[in-house]
Parts: structure tokens; sequence; C-alpha cells
């Protein structure tokens, strides 16, 4: 064999043989290829969309979701035909799950395939804001101003009021500053109904969202009474945000005297009809009791506008006479998870009845005991007619006894 020719061999035997084979590549599990952002007509169904892909079919995809009212994650399963590349969509309908006006949404997707490989997305987010219009906004420090009807003076005007309130109504809770706040205006209580629904309170022109700090205020562009208007509703929602800031999760459980009453007192313009109001109620021997104002207001709009005016009197009588550090001292009651009348004798050290009677005395020089005699009429007549119902049913029953025979 020529001395040659041996190399040559050498390589060909190492090219038949070739390099020893390593491992097998993995298979990749569910991976993302598009993630849409969601779709929707305000008030409406939400579409999620997801475009998913893997090695091994998809054979599983749901949505979940979380809002700040909520504390239950959302699970939908999702639509999709099954297949290693898949387009899979849910559609948020209102009944499953309704989403607050400029709520802001979180949201994430979980995938599994065939091989049980599965895939969790990073978590997205949105704001449900009211798409039937282009915002504008403008903002100053923490607060900002979202419009879509009038000019940018229109915009400023309220901006500043909010900007005033803010400090005004601090000066009496002295919470930490919210991070931030928006304040949504609509032109028309019609246009903001949607917005608004949420609350409960379809006669109220405006709204505040603690949990995540929005306010919707109606303020007509043009109207003459339009600044005066902001001056009045725009600090009253934000207090609304400022007791949330002192509160934290009890804010709820701030009785809705206080909560109102320390609102009203905000106002730059203190509204007359509110007054008028309670004098009309005292006149009428129509107050409602304290206790009546610890929870909800009643819907119907007189009893509530009574509720407002008692529930302001009331606050601005506790801060004549013990000041504004009394509702520092009430609020972090509330926060401790006191009830209404106790947080009052924690914080005045006295009783809710105690204070109904001294507000009484003091701020609309009515008698307490004529006024709670009149309160407790109705159930004392109840109690009379139950009372002589049985006496009669006695003396009925007792002359029907059998005479006693006499041997």
């Amino acid at each position: 064999m020529r001395r040659g020719l041996f190399p040559f061999l050498i390589l060909l035997l190492l090219g038949a043989v070739g390099p020893a084979p390593g491992p097998a590549l993995a298979q990749s599990g569910p991976r993302v290829v598009a993630l849409r952002q969601p779709a929707y007509a305000f008030g409406g169904e939400v579409t999620f969309s997801l475009l998913v892909a893997s090695e091994a079919e998809i054979i599983d995809v749901n949505l979940l979701l979380k809002t700040p009212d909520e504390p239950r994650t959302f699970v939908g399963k999702a639509r999709f035909i099954k297949g290693q590349r898949v387009e899979a969509t849910y559609v948020l309908e209102p009944s499953r799950r309704r989403l607050l006006p400029f709520a802001p949404v979180t949201y994430w997707w979980e995938a599994r395939d065939a091989d049980g490989r599965t895939l969790t997305t990073e978590r997205q987010s949105f704001i449900y804001a009211d798409n039937r219009f282009e915002w504008q906004t403008l903002t100053d420090g923490p607060i900002t101003v979202a419009w879509h009807t009038g000019d940018r003076a229109y915009a400023q005007m309220a901006l500043d009021a909010a900007v005033a309130g803010l400090a005004r109504a601090n000066r009496d809770i002295q919470a930490p500053l919210p991070e931030a706040v928006t304040v949504y205006l609509y032109p028309s209580l019609a246009q903001a109904r949607d917005a608004l629904v949420e609350s409960g309170r379809l006669w109220s022109d405006a709204h505040a969202n603690p949990l995540f700090g929005a306010v919707v205020v109606t303020l007509p562009p043009d109207d003459i009474d339009t600044p005066v208007q902001a001056a009045r509703d725009i600090p009253h929602e934000l207090t609304h945000i400022l007791i949330a800031q002192k509160t934290g999760d009890r804010f709820y459980n701030v009785p809705a005297w206080l909560q109102e009453g320390l609102a009203m007192m905000s106002e730059a313009v203190p509204d007359a009809d509110r007054a008028a109001a309670l004098q009309a109620a005292l006149d009428a021997d129509e107050l409602l009791p304290l206790a009546r104002l610890c929870g909800p207001f009643s819907p119907d709009a007189a009893e509530a506008q009574r509720a407002y005016a008692q529930s302001e009197s009331v606050v601005r009588y506790i801060r004549d006479r013990y000041g504004a550090q009394a509702f520092d001292a009430l609020l972090r009651a509330y926060a401790d998870g006191v009830d209404c009348a106790g947080g009052v004798q924690r914080a005045l050290g006295m009783t809710l009845e105690e204070l109904e009677e001294a507000w009484l005395q003091s701020s609309l020089r009515a008698n307490p005991v004529l006024l709670r005699a009149r309160w407790l009429g109705p159930w004392l007549a109840l109690a009379g007619l139950v009372l002589s119902g049985s006496g009669l049913f006695w003396l009925f029953t007792s002359g029907l006894k059998p005479a006693r025979h006499v041997v």
C-alpha cells in the first residue's frame, strides 16, 4: 500500500462513521405568538384574544382576570379549535363579570398542550375606559382631569377646583395624598349614566371610586353655574378618596353621616338648599335618627336630601365643638373596625345618642326628648295596642270562666 493512501483511508472511515450523536433537542411547550389588546364597546362585552403555538396539540386555554373591587380571580375557558397553532378567544359578558367604569383590569392566560406542558403568560392590564368618547387630559400634581366636550378653559377650571378642594378637605382629614386621581368630566347626566350606574344612586350626578382613584362628575361646559357646581362636586368626591387613603380597606366601615358630612364641608360654596331642607325637616318633625344615618342613605331623593343636610350639620358641630383632631380620632377608630356607635364612644367619649342630643340642642335648638318621643311614637302606639289587646283578651276570657258550684 502506498504511504499516501493510508491517511486518506483514515479520513474516509471517520467521515463514514461521523461524529458521535449528541442529545436530542427538547421539544418546546406552548409559546405566545401574538397577544392582542382587549376589544370592547363600553358597557358591553369584552373580547380577549391569544395566538399560541406548541410542538404538541394545544388542548386547553383559559383567561384569568382580576379587578380591584373583587378579591376572587375570574377564570374563563377560551374557545378555540385544537391544533399546534391556535387562536383562542374569550368573550366576557357583563352578566358573568361586570367591569367598573375606569377600573384597572389585570388579565393573563394559561395554556396546556397534549404532552402536559403549560404556559402562563405575563400579566397585562388596561383601564376599562368609556371608549364612546375621545378623552383629553390635563394634570397638576396627583390630579388629572379628563374631558371630551368643552374647551381648555373648561378643563382648567375643573382642575383648579380639584387642586384647591383636595387641599381644603385634607386640612380636616390629614390623610396621605393619593399617588394619582383622575376626574372624568361628563357634559350631561345622560352621558354619565352608564358610568354612574354602579354607584346605585342614579339621582346623583357625581361619584367617586376610592378603590382605584376615579371620580365621575357631571359638569355642563356652557352653563353659567358650572364653576359653582365644580367647586362643590369635585372637592366633595375627592374627599371620599382622602377618607379611603386614611382608612385603607376599612373605608366602607366609615359611617355614611361622617363620610358625607366631611365631603360637604370640603365644598367651596355651601349649598343653601341643604340648609333649607334641614330646617324644613325640623319644622315638619321629619329629622332622621342619627343611628339611621350610619349605613347607606335611602335611594329616595327627598329622604337622601334630609340625610345629607343632617350629616353636614352634625359634622360641622363636631368640628366646632371638638376641633379637626376629632375627625382623626373618629377615622382611626373606624379604620380599626369599630362600629358606628363604638367609634363615637372611643373618639368623643360619648354615646351616639348623646352626640345626637348635644347636636340637636346646640345646632338646631331642638328638644331631643320630644324628637325621640316622636321617632318612637309609632312603636309606642303599636306596643300600646298589643298590651291593650292582651288586657281585653284577659278580661274577656276571665269573664267566660265557669262559675264555681257551691254545695
